[in-house]
C-alpha cells in the first residue's frame, strides 16, 4: 500500500494540532488522511494502492481542494499530485533528510499566500498603436537599401517588424515596472511570464501576506483603471505553489 503526499505543513505554528485540523476532512476519493511527524513538520498521507493513482481531473481537483481546505488553518508546503512513497518510515526520512529546507521554505511562506494576476490584451491592436505613434521606427539605409530589389525589400520589412517588436517588448517592461512599482508597499514576492500569448500580456503570480488581500485587489482595480484598454483578471488565495522550492522524488 503505498502512501500519497499532499502537503508538509509546520505542526507548531498553526490553529491546532495536524490531527485537529485534518478532522472531518477526507483526501482524494474519501480516502482518511493521518499525519506522519519528523520534529516540527508532517507530511499529510493517505493510503493509496500502488500503481492505482492516474491523472483524473476528478482526482487532480479533490487533491487540490483537500490542500487548499488545509492551507486556511496552517503555513503548508503543497506537494505535486501524484507524489507517492512506498511506506510511513519512507517518508519519515524523507522529512529528516530535507528537514533544514523543508523548514525554510515554512518560514517563506508562513502567514502568505499566492495570488495570480492576468493582464488581457489585443496585441494586434497596440501594436498598430505604437507603429502609429513612432513613426521613427525606420530602418538606417546605407547604399545597400539603396538598391531595391526582392531581396532588400524583404530584408527591409523584417528589419522594420523586428523594430516594431522591440518597440512592444519595451512597452511590456515598462509596464511591468509600473506593476511592480504599484505593488511595492505589499512587499511580494512575484513571478511574471511576459507575452504568454496575442491575448495575455503578462501571467503573474505575487506571495503576499494573507491579511493584504483587500489591498492587492484594490490595487488592481486602480491600475485597470488607469489601463482601461486590458482586462485584469485576478485570483487567490491559493497555497503557495509557485513559491516552493521542493522536489521530492
Amino acid at each position: 500500500m503505498s502512501k500519497l503526499i499532499y502537503t508538509i505543513l509546520d505542526s507548531q505554528n498553526s490553529d491546532g494540532t495536524p490531527e485537529n485540523i485534518l478532522y472531518e476532512k477526507t483526501g482524494v476519493a474519501g480516502a482518511g488522511l493521518y499525519p506522519v511527524s519528523f520534529k516540527k513538520i508532517s507530511a499529510i498521507v493517505s493510503n493509496c494502492e500502488s500503481g492505482k493513482q492516474t491523472w483524473v481531473k476528478k482526482s487532480v481537483l479533490e487533491f487540490a481542494g483537500t490542500i487548499e481546505e488545509m492551507s486556511e488553518h496552517t503555513n503548508l508546503l503543497p506537494v505535486r499530485y501524484g507524489t507517492m512513497l512506498q511506506s510511513d518510515e519512507a517518508i519519515r526520512k524523507l522529512l529528516q533528510s530535507h528537514y533544514d529546507a523543508f523548514n525554510s521554505n515554512l518560514e517563506k511562506v508562513a502567514n502568505k499566500a499566492e495570488f495570480g494576476l492576468k493582464v488581457l490584451w489585443d496585441y494586434e491592436k497596440l501594436k498598430s498603436e505604437i507603429k502609429e505613434k513612432s513613426r521613427s521606427i525606420e530602418i538606417q539605409s546605407g547604399d545597400f537599401f539603396k538598391q531595391k530589389t526582392i531581396h532588400t525589400n524583404y530584408l527591409l520589412r523584417k528589419m522594420k517588424q523586428h523594430k516594431l517588436d522591440d518597440a512592444v517588448l519595451q512597452y511590456v517592461e515598462k509596464f511591468i515596472e509600473e506593476i511592480n512599482h504599484s505593488f511595492m508597499p505589499l512587499n511580494p514576492e512575484t513571478k511574471f511570464k511576459k507575452l504568454v500569448s496575442d491575448s495575455i500580456m503578462l501571467d503573474a503570480v505575487f506571495l503576499i501576506e494573507k491579511s493584504k488581500h483587500n489591498d492587492f485587489k484594490n490595487i488592481i482595480d486602480t491600475i485597470g483603471q488607469q489601463h482601461a484598454d486590458f482586462q485584469f483578471f485576478h485570483t487567490g488565495p491559493w497555497p503557495p505553489y509557485s513559491f516552493v522550492d521542493i522536489h521530492i522524488e
